[in-house]
């Protein structure tokens, strides 16, 4: 699903990922290469022509996301000065893998200040909102959960004031080459930036440095040869990350108060009255719905038409740099997939649209998969796929004035940018 060249570059990610964690971890790290071949090998006949929407189970979808391990070379190793004891061949060992538990879905993160430090350049965000120390394991620069907790309350700072830029200093203990150190605390700094930069607007608000073992909060200082005598504890305190404010720009709020149309749980198509102000008549009612119509559309139909508009139900909207189709936005498409099911010749096209954060060509890409994942939603539905086609817009045609002009940040709300964040259903066929 979603497009073949974006596939591909995914995979080669996924690929070089998994290569660069057993890099990290074995000798010679030449001995292995990541290749990503996108959606050119299936598994199974799961593939998505043209236009045309594969209707297998999640569970099929997921077979085809994998990643393999193929022996490219193999040199037998061998014992100098000692005979070799002939055996027969058995069976590969068996490698023991601590198992690791899955994540625990999300749960929304809210962070509160404490005290009554501002916001400045300057202040520290572990202080203002009692965020815990970013700590890493000796010699380590992994995130750790512990760490991971801490760094999504940062996030959720940094989306809810997206005027807002920071620096992660992170710092060593004093053990070690003090040149070592510097980079390890470097290595740390842009672990835990990359982190934030994945789940965050404009990721170019935050930067890592590494400040070594510089600035040390204590007295656990090893000079020259000396040993220093304090307690892993101590040393603890010294291996940190921290949040510095170097740009703040409070959030302005225009004018605009989006409305939102409440759905009432039991509404079902038959009370989905069609009115562009001149229509006052249900579309499909208990006397119509038992009976497929042909023509005879009602007032408005016609050829470009958006039939969410149409039908006055809400629209489709998305989370933040999400494809999944909300249950908000599911209790639309049912209805949709009623009025396409009511009229067979109906044919439409899913047009899909970003906000303006992230680049040009990711949104664009993210538009396209956000159209691919409503109209497989309605072909599950029972709507055949030749009548459903997909357009991804991206950031081009924003609902509300919410551009990002280059590195310039909008100030809109977050309202504002769900607003854009849409998808539209136009009648292209009768």
């Amino acid at each position: 699903r979603g497009n073949s060249n974006y596939n591909r570059y995914l995979s080669d990610r996924r690929a070089k990922a998994s290569a660069t964690y057993i890099k990290e971890r074995i000798t010679n790290p030449k001995r292995i290469t990541g290749k990503g071949y996108g959606e050119s090998q299936l598994l199974n006949d799961c593939a998505c022509e043209g236009d045309s929407v594969s209707t297998c189970s999640e569970e099929e979808h997921q077979e085809n996301r994998r990643t393999e391990f193929k022996v490219v070379a193999y040199k037998e190793q061998v014992t100098k000065n000692v005979k070799p004891e002939v055996k027969a061949l058995e069976p590969a060992k068996e490698v023991v893998v601590k198992e690791i538990a899955q994540p625990e879905t999300k749960k929304e993160i809210t962070v509160k200040p404490i005290g009554t430090q501002k916001l400045e350049v300057g202040a520290d965000l572990a202080k203002i909102y009692a965020i815990n120390p970013i700590y890493f394991d000796v010699n380590k620069n992994d995130i750790r959960p512990d760490a991971a907790i801490e760094l999504d309350k940062i996030i959720a700072i940094m989306n809810d004031n997206p005027g807002l830029k920071i620096e992660l200093g992170s710092h060593t203990d004093c053990r070690g080459n003090s040149n070592y150190n510097r980079y390890l605390s470097d290595r740390r700094a842009k672990a835990s930036a990359t982190y934030i930069k994945e789940r965050i607007t404009n990721p170019k608000r935050i930067t890592g440095k590494g400040y070594g073992e510089s600035q040390l909060l204590n007295d656990c200082a090893c000079e020259g040869d000396s040993v220093s005598t304090c307690s892993e504890e101590e040393h603890q305190e010294n291996r940190r990350t921290e949040f510095k404010v170097v740009a703040y720009k409070e959030q302005v709020t225009k004018n605009v108060k989006p409305e939102v149309k409440e759905v009432a749980p039991t509404e079902t198509l038959e009370t989905a009255v069609v009115s562009d102000k001149t229509i006052g008549k249900q579309l499909i009612n208990k006397e119509t719905k038992s009976k497929k119509n042909r023509g005879n559309y009602p007032p408005g139909f016609e050829v470009g038409a958006d039939l969410i508009k149409l039908l006055e139900i809400n629209s489709i909207y998305f989370d933040l740099d999400r494809t999944k189709i909300r249950p908000d936005a599911a209790i639309e498409l049912d209805k949709i997939a009623e009025v396409m099911n009511q009229y067979p010749r109906l044919k439409v096209q899913l047009i899909s649209h970003t906000d303006c954060r992230m680049t040009e060509a990711y949104n664009l890409n993210l538009s396209k998969n956000r159209a691919e994942n409503s109209k497989l939603y309605l072909v599950r539905k029972g709507i055949r796929a030749n009548r459903i086609s997909t357009l991804g817009m991206g950031e081009s045609s924003l609902a509300v004035d919410c551009p990002c002009e280059g590195e310039q940040e909008s100030n809109c709300s977050e309202e504002q940018h769900q607003l854009n964040r849409r998808t539209e259903c136009i009648i292209v066929k009768m």
